[in-house]
């Protein structure tokens, strides 16, 4: 017979394993989905596809708290080219206008502290100090010289930690 011409119980998965080799256990790594279809979403002709627009939901009245905005005719403005933007700078402040209900606050980032040339400090102390004491540890990093090659260590017994090989004679 051929290839395939037996028909073998699955070693792998849960169903129809062969019960002469041993199963693992049954376990996955994620949660597990809702396949009921409950939760899916809604289904066909859930909206009401007839009041929408491209513009959005159309139809009745719809009422807003905001002013109603008037746009302005083209032809009221000044055209391209009337006005140079590096002549000179729409404000003069250090912020972009802006309009808020909060009090403002006058925090000057000049006065914040000196500038990166104000300190002032004496050479003669920095390079001629008294002895210091440190609290920590010192380390020195050894060069190649000081350092003992790969064969400066000695293996050892290696039969004192694990068990012993089986000596034959």
């Amino acid at each position: 017979p051929g290839p395939g011409a037996y028909g073998l119980p699955t070693t792998i998965g849960y169903e129809k394993h062969d019960n002469r080799k041993q199963r693992m256990p049954q376990y996955s790594f994620g949660i597990r989905t809702n396949v009921s279809g409950k939760d899916a979403g809604p289904g066909p002709g859930a909206y009401q596809v007839d009041k929408l627009t491209r513009y959005g939901k159309g139809g009745g009245l719809e009422y807003t708290m905001a002013p109603l905005t008037k746009f302005k005719d083209k032809g009221f403005g000044p055209g391209p080219g009337a006005h140079d933007v590096h002549l000179k700078p729409m404000f003069k402040g250090t912020e972009a206008p802006a309009y808020s209900m909060a009090a403002r606050h006058n925090f000057n980032f000049k006065k914040c502290g000196p500038g990166p040339s104000a300190y002032m400090y004496d050479i003669n102390n920095v390079k001629q100090a008294a002895p210091k004491y440190s609290m920590g540890i010192q380390t020195k990093v050894l060069g190649k010289n000081n350092s003992p090659g790969p064969a400066a260590y000695g293996a050892g017994d290696l039969n004192l930690r694990l068990n012993r090989a089986p000596e034959y004679s």
